[in-house]
């Protein structure tokens, strides 16, 4: 099976992945936050199943930073950091 050049390489992840990320457990707020244009939409949809970039999150999470510095809006979206990954 070929891969698009778009694709090989990169790493995808499935909607859970993504609210694991941020550090949520309800899929259904992944979804709210893709219609409010918090996340953006998956890249691509193979049998209703969304798979988003990683590095797409990456590029996300920096410019919802810098743009959203020292507004209200940029406090209620601190929960959207990626979730800190536990130390061995």
């Amino acid at each position: 099976m070929n891969c698009p050049p778009e694709v090989t390489g990169r790493k995808f992840l499935r909607k859970r992945a993504v609210a694991a990320r941020y550090g949520k457990s309800a899929l259904k707020t992944i979804d709210r936050w893709v219609a409010a244009k918090i996340l953006p939409e998956p890249d691509f949809v193979i049998n209703g199943i969304g798979f988003w970039g990683e590095d797409r999150l990456d590029e996300c999470d920096r410019a919802r930073t810098v743009a959203g510095a020292g507004t209200s809006r940029a406090k209620r979206l601190q929960n959207l950091r990626p979730a800190e990954s536990p130390t061995p």
